[in-house]
């Protein structure tokens, strides 16, 4: 009873700070909100189902034409007994489709749908990397204003220390005047990158609406663990599965479905129709005979016999649109290559700054800011060299950020091009 009772205690516990945890967006979450919100995708998935039941529409035949009526009435009496002729007619005419056109219109109607789903995989892909930008920006800003306000903080040490050394008698107010010029200017810095971040946080609340717009960012979401590629995921063969080219290949199966469909047009349509007459009355040839009834049969047949202007015509223009889309396929697909070598370009060079920064400028910027306080302390050193060495390291720190944001994007441009799985 006692263990039940502390496993109890301790499920509420954690309940508990579950509950008080403040939540957080990851860029997966950013992603998925904003992917199950979009209406645009939806509707095409909509468009794609409603197609696909066309598909099944189209491999039928047309519907049939029923007659019911009567033949050779004699309008003296408009007496049905009276004429042998007269007749009461129920008949049924079909058409069949013209060769394979009902099956090719079916498969017109799948690639239709084919389009509309390689559509509504562009927008999601299109949607991911702009989601992706927007949370990505949001991140920039939100560690942007960290950084300044950790820099505000040493720049406020800064006129501690020059009033210090100015009371103290050994520098002139002109160092506090200075510091506190550079104070009030890091300040308008911190409003203006407050400012900034708002604006950031309202491109993403475009997506996810204001409320999961405005929580804080995940700050154990490794984002560039979960954009990173290996070299083998940045081939220019993967530009194939990019969703622009998906859509390409959908409308290059439907100009293909219509060059069938205009060669189907030189095949003949066969129909049929039957017909049974009802006569009443007796015959006269035969004492007490009832007057038989009639049944016609008779085969329809559609024959395409001047092609020249028509049907030769629909076949060489279906071949002339399906040869277009080959050749924007083709320019397509050369675009994007362009594109997938100059962000493979910026990827080299923002690693190779990146390192940099880490081996170099940050640990250099640090030692500067250190040795330029100590000299300024000392009374060695300036305090314009001292608010240069804070300054260079400050623009160091938002430089290293900024090139961390812009691999990421990098990243994700590159995800975009190589057809990332939808």
């Amino acid at each position: 009873m006692k263990l039940q009772n502390y496993m109890l205690a301790c499920s509420v516990l954690l309940f508990g700070s579950a509950a008080l945890a403040e939540p957080n967006l990851s860029l997966a979450d950013a992603e998925e909100i904003a992917i199950q919100r979009d209406l645009i995708m939806q509707s095409q998935q909509l468009a794609a189902e409603a197609m696909a039941e066309k598909s099944v529409a189209a491999d039928s035949w047309a519907d049939p034409v029923f007659k019911f009526g009567a033949l050779a009435v004699p309008v003296d009496s408009y007496d049905l007994e009276q004429e042998q002729m007269t007749q009461v007619v129920i008949g049924y005419k079909q058409m069949l489709p013209r060769g394979d056109s009902a099956e090719i219109n079916s498969k017109k109607w799948l690639s239709k749908a084919g389009l509309m789903s390689a559509d509504k995989n562009k927008r999601k892909a299109k949607l991911r990397n702009i989601v992706r930008k927007a949370w990505l920006m949001v991140y920039l800003k939100e560690h942007e204003r960290d950084i300044i306000k950790t820099n505000t903080g040493l720049f406020k040490q800064l006129v501690s220390v020059s009033q210090s050394q100015y009371v103290a008698g050994r520098k002139k107010q002109q160092d506090v005047l200075q510091a506190e010029v550079e104070f009030s200017l890091i300040e308008d810095r911190l409003e203006k990158a407050e400012s900034e971040l708002e604006v950031a946080r309202a491109a993403l609340a475009q997506w996810l609406g204001s409320e999961m717009a405005s929580l804080p960012l995940d700050p154990s979401t490794d984002f560039l663990s979960e954009l990173m590629l290996s070299v083998e995921q940045m081939s220019e063969n993967l530009l194939l599965t990019h969703p622009e080219v998906s859509q390409q290949d959908a409308m290059l199966n439907i100009a293909e479905n219509d060059v069938d469909l205009a060669k189907e047009k030189n095949s003949a349509q066969w129909g049929f129709d039957i017909s049974y007459g009802v006569r009443s009355g007796d015959n006269p040839a035969m004492i007490g005979g009832e007057r038989p009834d009639f049944l016609s049969m008779m085969a329809v047949v559609s024959l395409p016999v001047f092609t020249a202007n028509k049907q030769d015509r629909d076949i060489v223009a279906s071949q002339q649109l399906l040869m277009a889309k080959k050749y924007q396929r083709q320019d397509l697909l050369i675009a994007l290559n362009t594109k997938l070598q100059q962000q493979k370009s910026r990827w080299y060079k923002v690693i190779k700054r990146i390192t940099r920064y880490q081996e170099k400028v940050l640990p250099q910027a640090k030692q500067n800011a250190k040795a330029a306080m100590s000299a300024y302390q000392s009374g060695v050193g300036s305090f314009i060299a001292l608010t240069r060495a804070r300054v260079s390291e400050f623009k160091a720190q938002l430089s290293h950020l900024k090139l961390i944001v812009e691999k990421a994007n990098v990243l994700t441009e590159i995800r975009y091009l190589v057809g990332e799985e939808s």
